[in-house]
């Protein structure tokens, strides 16, 4: 007699898969032992869970990496710069000016939104590989990792002035949108 509980991920012929809550009793049954079986679907539950881990990690408004996420990948740079010398890694920093002007006089919705475009600027603006995150309010930050050379990683970040400005026009937010790096 016994009991195992667990969880156990099925998969259906068709590739999809279930997370189950597993329940297994050994039960005496006269010379023999009979395993009584308890399946639950915990499919509910599991997308909890990862949501719950996914808002721990980033920013609700941009969905961007937040301070914690970009603390952790900061020292996993730092550790392998420290294992290999040779190892390449750039930090940037962004806050955005006059934007509690913008915020204030325009409202929070149109904050909101120009805080998701700037987000999605700098998103597209470097590697999928790269971690670009809301520090607060105001203020992003990029790391990138895994440089190929110090120049490699300003080329990769100095259109971002440029394309901020054209969020302002494309955007018609008055005043312009600007940054200090």
């Amino acid at each position: 007699t016994g009991t195992h509980h667990g969880e156990w991920l099925f998969r259906h012929n068709g590739g999809r898969e279930l997370p189950c809550e597993v329940l297994l009793t050994a039960l005496p049954h006269g010379q023999r032992v009979v395993v009584h079986a308890s399946l639950r679907d915990i499919t509910a539950r599991k997308r909890a869970e990862e949501e719950i881990a996914r808002l721990a990690f980033h920013d609700s408004l941009t969905g961007l990496a937040n301070r914690s996420l970009f603390h952790e990948h900061m020292k996993q740079a730092i550790h392998r710069k420290l294992r290999n010398p040779q190892h390449l890694y750039a930090v940037m920093f962004i806050d955005l000016d006059r934007f509690k002007i913008i915020n204030d006089s325009l409202g929070h919705p149109v904050g909101d939104a120009l805080l998701k475009a700037v987000a999605e600027l700098l998103r597209t603006s470097v590697r999928s590989t790269d971690t670009v995150c809301r520090i607060s309010g105001d203020e992003f930050a990029i790391l990138l990792d895994g440089l190929a050379s110090t120049r490699s990683g300003v080329q990769r970040t100095r259109l971002i002035p440029q394309r901020l400005k054209q969020l302002h026009s494309s955007a018609g937010h008055d005043p312009p949108v600007l940054a200090t790096l």
